[in-house]
């Protein structure tokens, strides 16, 4: 099927939907390297029951645990692993792959680790032609589990065309040992001492007391930049970490890795990375530090 053919199809279905996989890789390179063998759409769980009655001359199976079974319109339900829907006209091949995924009006979410939502103009952007297409680092963060030859490909296709916050993005999604990881740092942007000031003026206009760690930390020690630096560390006590957050939300920082309840990363469309963490117990631990006697006063139940 050509772009334009599912374009005419599912314009008659009132539903939010992207073109996914392989095909929306082509659509941000405008290029193509390689064949496939279907298509690939996305569209959210929440509104996929409406294909089953609207595209009722097509046979539909769910594809889930190595099975295929007919398809009516029936919950998609995650914890079943029910995350796609393969298409054919009867009697013929398998030429839609239909990825269900998770969002709501205002924020795309990433099936796999729900703490990274983004908003629709974010993850889903529209070709010269107007096709809406997955943003083409989600769409590889998708394809970097369980590798196979085509998606190495693919990422040494795309990876040289990321924008800056898509580097980032899988910079720190990927893993430390993740094979792809000499292509995204060959792309990644240096975090400079500007950006830094610039993070800690909007920080201290919030009323969010930080302590620099990590990397600057130690440059600021030594009153010099020593090397290159990906990410901005930041500690900050407890109290404050609703009003840091605030901030960096103003500025245009997104949360994209959420590493539980006392550290998140986040990221703004320049390709930079904050670190924060939080509770005074921890940081007054990982300095060397004694507790404060009123710790309770600044602990995580404040």
């Amino acid at each position: 099927m050509s772009c334009d053919v599912v374009v005419e199809l599912f314009s008659t279905i009132p539903i939010r939907w992207w073109f996914a996989g392989g095909t929306a890789l082509e659509l941000h390179t405008g290029r193509s390297w390689r064949s496939h063998d279907d298509i690939d759409v996305g569209v959210c769980r929440a509104e996929a029951s409406l294909l089953a009655s609207l595209l009722d001359d097509w046979q539909i199976h769910v594809a889930a645990a190595g099975e295929l079974r007919p398809w009516r319109g029936e919950g998609l339900l995650e914890t079943r692993h029910e995350n796609n829907l393969w298409l054919r006209r009867p009697g013929g091949a398998w030429c839609l792959d239909v990825a269900i995924g998770e969002g709501d009006g205002t924020h795309w979410t990433y099936r796999r680790d729900h703490s990274l939502r983004l908003p629709w103009d974010r993850a889903v952007h529209t070709s010269p032609l107007g096709h809406r297409y997955l943003d083409p680092a989600l769409q590889l963060l998708f394809k970097s589990r369980a590798l196979r030859p085509k998606d190495d490909v693919d990422a040494v296709e795309v990876v040289p065309d990321l924008d800056d916050w898509g580097v980032a993005l899988l910079d720190v999604r990927l893993g430390g040992n993740h094979p792809w990881r000499p292509l995204v740092e060959r792309r990644r942007r240096p975090l400079t001492g500007a950006d830094v000031l610039e993070v800690l003026h909007l920080l201290s206009a919030g009323g969010a007391d930080v302590w620099v760690d990590g990397g600057w930390g130690v440059d600021a020690l030594l009153g010099d930049q020593t090397r290159q630096h990906a990410d901005l560390d930041l500690a900050l006590p407890t109290r404050h970490w609703s009003r840091a957050l605030g901030a960096l939300d103003r500025a245009g920082f997104t949360p994209v890795r959420d590493d539980g309840p006392y550290n998140v990363v986040m990221l703004d469309d320049r390709g930079r990375l904050v670190d924060d963490w939080h509770d005074v117990r921890l940081i007054h631990e990982r300095f060397g530090l004694p507790v404060p006697a009123d710790y309770a006063r600044w602990g995580p139940t404040s």
